[in-house]
């Protein structure tokens, strides 16, 4: 009895532990789904560019910072600790290109590998001066070797040579005709590829998924725009008809931008400046939900089916 009541309780607390693991994991999940990510960036523009941008989640814990003054630099940090840092350039430093930083490697490998080959030949000269080679011992009968190339014909070697150039040549003919009808295969399979794809694409249940998309898409941008947005430029072009036109666009856009986009024009001087700010946040749960809600919908599970199976649009048969 107290053996089955020891294991009952270390079956309780196992239950317990896994329980609370559970639990845990759900809260982790609960938090990524549904704590916002906020995100802001600001900058301007007068003779040089000037940029900062953060994004944060859960209250801060989490933090990506990046900007741009004359040089790029970013971080990541986590309860305040940095552990990404990103990597700085000093401007003050000559920057070599890419291309010549390459060309440079190679000159040195190339010169490194000149000056090992001239040591060894350099080893190897002195072994051979210090060994020297008999060659007393070893006559060389030339009379034994020696070809007499007047016994060979001339018609033979003229046949030969002959035969030989037009093997090449029908040997190549061969290989651009062989060519030429892999082009033709492979045109004619990406016509019947486009053919059946074009098909698929007019299908009504195909249409009906990509207005769908397109829904999702604009929901998508609508959670995710910018909830604060402000913008100030000072616009003057060489000709002021460019600036009335950009004036114009202003008032076209008027209703949507009121007060948050603001362009002083300038008619009688160049000019090019401005600085902005933005604000938002974002929410991983509604973009998951939208994305379930296309995945999920019987258009999309059709088009899946159609692309693996390769079905004929007209009957449905595979």
């Amino acid at each position: 009895m107290e053996v089955l009541m020891f294991v009952l309780m270390i079956l309780k607390w196992i239950g317990i532990i896994l329980l609370s693991v559970l639990g845990f994991i759900l809260c982790l999940i609960l938090l990524v789904l549904l704590c916002p990510i906020r995100y802001q960036a600001e900058g301007s523009y007068q003779e040089k560019i000037h940029f900062r941008a953060k994004i944060s989640w859960f209250l801060g814990i989490l933090k990506v910072n990046a900007g741009y003054n004359d040089l790029f630099e970013w971080e990541v940090t986590v309860f305040g600790f940095r552990i990404l840092p990103g990597k700085k350039k000093d401007p003050a430093a000559p920057q070599m290109p890419k291309k010549d930083r390459k060309v440079k490697a190679k000159k040195d490998n190339a010169t490194q590998e000149h000056l090992q080959q001239e040591n060894t030949s350099d080893e190897e000269h002195v072994k051979t001066e210090k060994t020297p080679v008999n060659t007393s011992e070893t006559p060389v009968n030339t009379s034994e070797t020696s070809v007499n190339t007047a016994e060979i014909p001339e018609n033979a070697t003229e046949t030969k040579e002959k035969q030989s150039v037009s093997e090449k040549i029908s040997a190549l003919i061969q290989k651009w005709k062989d060519k030429i009808a892999d082009i033709k295969n492979s045109i004619q399979n990406v016509r019947k590829q486009a053919d059946h794809y074009l098909a698929i694409l007019k299908r009504a249940e195909v249409q009906r998924l990509i207005k769908r998309v397109l829904r999702m898409f604009s929901k998508m941008l609508m959670h995710i725009r910018p909830r604060k947005l402000s913008v100030i430029a000072h616009v003057g072009m060489e000709d002021p008809s460019v600036t009335g036109s950009i004036m114009a666009v202003q008032g076209i856009l008027y209703p949507w931008v009121a007060q948050k986009v603001v362009i002083i024009p300038y008619f009688e001087e160049k000019k090019l400046e401005g600085s902005f700010y933005l604000a938002g946040h974002t929410i991983l749960s509604v973009l998951l939900v939208l994305v379930l809600r296309m995945i999920l919908n019987k258009d999309f599970l059709t088009l899946i089916r159609l692309l693996r199976k390769k079905e004929d649009p007209k009957n449905g048969r595979a």
